[in-house]
């Protein structure tokens, strides 16, 4: 019998990956097979004898649904990928070179090309909310000068990977994916699977032909339409089922970045433990629950549509087998005869039933639900922008919530500052080494990730503002708290653009002659001529006067005594 495929133990954590992609997703009848297949879920609830307790029935999703029920489902899991995601990266992370490397302008293009926000922002964005579904993501190169002419940088998700692991540390990987099979075609009913393992120095591609369970036999690359262009490199009479691309580097070309870790989970499994934690494990039952809260209230709002029941002398008799019909819009009524209906005997004829819907309960049990969510992913209401948890919340309360949001978030920037600046490293070496550019890196490259605004800029403004009025705060402290991403130099460079402005402002405020006695081609004021723009002083003072004065000298020119001062009546003028 061939190889399994996955390979224990990665079946058990694609199983629960499988899983949560059908929450991410949104698939309810992928999430009703696997909640009501027994056993298909290694959490599942089990009996002493190791049987499982039941049919699945302890998930809503699981039940049998024989009345065809309609069951709302709520996207709470994507809206927790996007919302971790954009914890991280709705102001993308700013990767240039180190301070030795700046200079060199042709190597900042390059970085650029490969790493610029026009290119690499949106990869991250997809990125992470892959990396919240499913653990953590790896970071491949590739490249093609048939496409592009540099390196290609890209993720995989932990769904479609066999790592390998020693002292944590990730040795080699190999990425995998199935490719349907054209009716009719030479392996239209076998299941195909393309392998792409990635190894220090090498990357090796084979094919092989099995079944859903199975890896089965591995055939020739050329003989899949999707693979075949990876065989153009061979050589005629080589074997054509493993073709190997040197990457040319000393070490593996691939980076794994964890969501975040311990991974609880799978801790006790040897080759899984170095795999990062979904932001879903352990709430799928939370999840299942917020839907059939969800679907109970629109039971609730179905069973309370306002119904009226009528008497039969109020239908209208549509013909012989017909049957009969109300008029909702009739505004006119015959009445009976005494005797002849109830409606003569002092009922109504027509009694309205309006059922009390009571969403004010369900939007409590939902919003419980949705906190132990956030909770256990780590973020607050207002990463989530939920309006309906910050409700009647104090200031305090939202600054703690805030912090909770906050700490994940650089609990999570720790992995991926790591993880990008060694994949920045790879990628600029591949790329000078398979297009020849000779542009290396002399020292690692800088990944600095934004600040995440807790406050608004008003908010912000007025903090600032009030701490430079009581004096306990410097302008170049003001500009790192406005931009807490900005290096020194960068502050010192804004200091210098406030000093400018401060001086254009003074210029503006007393005129533009305020620097004339330094220009001697100054105009003088508008309709003035030069000996009538005023001064502010009835006559200039000659040259050198002030100093003469402070000798007790007449300055040249002037052969008066200068004025003795009364000091007691100068005293009230200082």
């Amino acid at each position: 019998m061939s190889e399994q495929w996955p390979p224990h133990p990665f079946n058990i954590a694609l199983k629960d990956m499988d899983t949560w992609a059908a929450w991410y997703s949104g698939d309810t009848d992928r999430l009703a097979d696997i909640y009501g297949t027994p056993g298909y879920r290694r959490r599942a609830r089990y009996a002493p004898d190791g049987n499982l307790a039941g049919n699945g029935d302890t998930y809503f999703w699981g039940r049998p649904n024989p009345q065809n029920a309609k069951r709302r489902h709520v996207p709470i899991a994507a809206d927790l990928a996007r919302a971790s995601s954009d914890l991280l990266f709705s102001k993308p992370p700013v990767i240039t070179l180190g301070d030795q490397d700046k200079q060199n302008e042709p190597l900042m293009e390059r970085l650029n090309a490969m790493f610029g926000p026009d290119t690499f922002s949106a990869v991250l964005s997809e990125a992470g909310e892959h990396a919240s579904v499913f653990g953590g993501v790896y970071f491949r190169p590739w490249w093609d000068s048939d496409i592009a002419d540099h390196i290609v940088p890209h993720y995989v998700t932990a769904a479609a990977a066999i790592p390998e692991f020693r002292h944590n540390v990730l040795t080699a990987v190999t990425f995998w994916q199935e490719l349907p099979q054209e009716p009719g075609s030479d392996y239209a009913n076998r299941t195909v699977r393309h392998l792409e393992r990635h190894e220090p120095g090498r990357i090796i591609h084979t094919v092989w032909a099995g079944d859903s369970s199975h890896l089965g036999e591995k055939i020739g690359i050329a003989d899949i339409p999707e693979t075949e262009w990876l065989a153009e490199s061979l050589e005629d009479g080589v074997d054509n089922t493993e073709v190997v691309q040197e990457t040319g580097l000393d070490r593996l070309d691939v980076v794994y970045i964890a969501n975040v870790r311990p991974n609880r989970g799978w801790a006790n499994e040897p080759k899984l433990a170095n795999l990062g934690r979904s932001d879903f494990e352990g709430i799928e039952s939370e999840f299942d629950a917020l839907d059939e809260t969800a679907s109970g209230m629109i039971t609730d709002v179905r069973n309370g549509k306002g119904r009226i029941f009528v008497e039969e002398q109020y239908l209208r008799d549509d013909g012989p087998g017909s049957g009969a019909s109300f008029d909702e819009d009739q505004g006119v009524y015959v009445k009976l005869a005494t005797g002849l209906g109830s409606a003569t005997s002092g009922g109504s004829g027509i009694d309205a039933v309006q059922l009390q819907i009571r969403w004010q309960e369900y939007a409590q049990v939902y919003a419980e639900i949705l906190a132990v969510i956030l909770q256990n992913a780590g973020l607050s209401a207002q990463n989530f922008n939920d309006g309906r948890l910050t409700t009647g919340v104090t200031a305090t309360e939202v600054d703690a919530r805030n912090a909770v949001g906050e700490s994940t978030r650089k609990k999570k920037i720790n992995y991926w500052r790591a993880g990008l600046t060694e994949f920045v490293k790879i990628v600029m070496e591949l790329d000078a080494i398979h297009f020849e550019t000779g542009l290396r890196l002399t020292q690692p490259p800088v990944v600095r990730f934004p600040s995440q605004a807790t406050q608004s800029d008003s908010e912000l403004a007025q903090t600032i503002a009030t701490k430079r009025s009581a004096g306990i705060i410097s302008v170049a402290q003001a500009v790192q708290q406005v931009n807490p991403d900005w290096t020194s130099e960068e502050v010192d460079e804004e200091l210098d653009r406030i000093a400018e402005d401060k001086v254009a402002e003074t210029k503006l405020a007393f005129g533009k002659g305020l620097d004339e006695g330094d220009n001697p081609d100054a105009e003088p004021t508008e309709g003035m001529e030069p000996s009538e723009v005023y001064t502010g002083l009835d006559e200039l003072p000659a040259e050198g006067a002030w100093e003469a004065q402070q000798e007790g000298e007449t300055p040249a020119g002037d052969d008066s005594e200068p004025e003795p001062v009364d000091v007691e009546d100068a005293g009230d003028d200082g």
